[in-house]
């Protein structure tokens, strides 16, 4: 199950960028560890060991039992001054932002106001795309669903868009949507896919007449006492918003001024802190209950947990799919859970509606290549909480093989200063030249291919954010090649012509 998980959601999204990666996944086996009356501890003293190990800088854990906070606790450092993050530190939460637009969803759904079933162009008349019958079908249970034949590219490209603002969100989408073609038919099968979430956000603000972030403060935020959640990065980071973080061949690289993807608000840039987080998930344990009030009627709680499409990508079984959130039964226990992958944050949250218990982690770093592990790391942490025997595997799998990328550069200097040193002395002979290009330059051509696979696939702009050091060489490296193969050809030729 472990292998499992780490290759769920972020399956497709690996697929996308196969030519970046070179790795194995690396597990070494160790002692169990079991639950106890100290099992908060334990997770605990799990998580931290393993995120040290991973060289994350900082994170928090929360756990709640029915409606009170039964664990915190803070670790490493989340600001510049070294501090220690608390119950009130701000972290951009990324996908987990997904429920909160799906719960606003079926708050508007008990008060009739949107229907789960209506097209969506009921909502959003301007909606429309390269296919209009298919445009025609999509529905919005489609999108709470990621049924709607939206792919994951689509929704990828987005989160690299940091200058067009939520304001704007409407334009961008009906451009990038206007000359798209689903990728299978509407309600067909499910595929994860931003796309599905921002337009909700936009169907929100359009049967409200309120805007997405005002909206979820109004009767989200503010319902719950999550007093110190945002939907504006500006005013988060003036309440000590936690310093954001990638990793370079290893190393956590702190990135202060990245902005977020405001166009892409309503999938994943809400920003909340572990306190109000903990009434989150309370609620949700609850019922849709909190402190006396409702969030949610108990049929619109069933409707959001409710299991409706089988998830998976690459042929790996991700469970199902609710709204929102991913659905599993093990050994027995009902697990409702979501991740949150971003350049510079991470985050996971999972419930336990049977026992009215659920977990937090959120983390100040993040990179494509660490995103596994930390899933791994976090799905042994729930395997604890559900009482469950876990083997304590040293994570890092990919995060491990990202140093080994610095051997490209120094691989291409050796191979170049190589050549030149042989080429003073003595020049290629002609009888040799076919096999001295094909042979001693197929390196570069690999090179080259990655490089420019990546610039044709439109995603150098999200890789440069997500897998920025890897990216980097290649790009680099690719560049290099191309110089230097057309130059060594050119040499070769010459001492060719000159022996003949």
């Amino acid at each position: 199950m472990k292998t499992k998980r780490c290759f769920r959601r972020s399956a497709a999204l690996f697929s996308v960028l196969f030519i970046l990666c070179a790795g194995v996944l690396f597990a070494e086996a160790g002692k169990g560890v079991s639950p106890s009356s100290g099992m908060y501890e334990e997770i605990e003293d799990y998580l931290f060991r393993r995120l040290g190990e991973l060289r994350v800088p900082g994170a928090a854990l929360v756990v709640v039992e029915g409606d009170e906070i039964a664990h915190f606790a803070g670790f490493g450092k989340v600001g510049r001054g070294g501090e220690a993050p608390g119950l009130a530190t701000p972290f951009v939460i990324e996908s987990l932002t997904k429920s909160f637009t799906a719960l606003a969803v079926m708050q508007l759904v008990d008060v009739g106001k949107v229907e789960l079933d209506a097209p969506v162009q009921r909502y959003l008349p301007w909606f429309d795309l390269a296919d209009p019958a298919a445009a025609a079908k999509i529905t919005v249970r489609m999108l709470v669903n990621q049924t709607s034949g939206f792919n994951q590219i689509l929704g990828m490209i987005g989160l690299a868009d940091l200058e067009t603002s939520w304001a704007d969100a409407r334009e961008v989408h009906e451009q990038a949507l206007a000359g798209f073609m689903p990728s299978r038919q509407p309600g067909e099968a499910y595929e994860y896919s931003n796309i599905n979430f921002n337009l909700l956000g936009l169907i929100i603000e359009a049967v409200t007449g309120e805007s997405y972030g005002a909206y979820i403060e109004n009767n989200v935020f503010t319902p719950l006492g999550m007093n110190h959640s945002y939907t504006d990065q500006a005013e988060a980071r003036q309440n000590g918003l936690a310093e954001g973080h990638t990793f370079l061949f290893g190393l956590p690289k702190a990135l202060p001024d990245l902005p977020l993807p405001e166009a892409s608000l309503a999938s994943g840039q809400l920003i909340s802190c572990p306190g109000d987080m903990a009434r989150y998930m309370m609620a949700h344990v609850n019922g849709g209950e909190y402190a006396g009030g409702r969030i949610l009627s108990p049929a619109g709680m069933e409707e959001l947990f409710h299991p409706a499409v089988k998830a998976g990508a690459m042929g790996v079984d991700m469970g199902q799919y609710a709204m929102g959130w991913f659905v599993e039964e093990s050994q027995g226990s009902l697990r409702i859970w979501h991740d949150g992958f971003g350049p510079d944050f991470f985050s996971y949250m999972v419930l336990f509606p049977e026992e009215k218990r659920g977990m937090l982690l959120l983390v100040n770093a993040n990179h494509m290549f660490v995103n596994f592990p930390l899933l791994e790391v976090c799905e042994a942490a729930t395997d604890m909480l559900a009482g469950q025997r876990v083997e304590e595997a040293s994570p890092g799998g990919l995060a491990k093989v990202t140093p080994v990328f610095l051997l490209i550069p120094l691989a291409q200097i050796l191979g170049i200063l190589y050549f030149a040193r042989r080429y003073r002395k003595r020049p290629v002979p002609y009888s040799k030249r076919a096999l001295g290009i094909l042979l001693a330059g197929l390196p570069h051509i690999l090179l080259i291919l990655a490089a420019a696979g990546l610039l044709i696939s439109g995603m150098t702009a999200f890789s440069l954010l997500f897998l920025p050091d890897i990216t980097l060489v290649l790009l680099v490296c690719g560049g290099v090649s191309v110089v230097w193969f057309i130059l060594r050809t050119w040499l070769i030729f010459r001492a060719s012509g000159r022996a003949s």
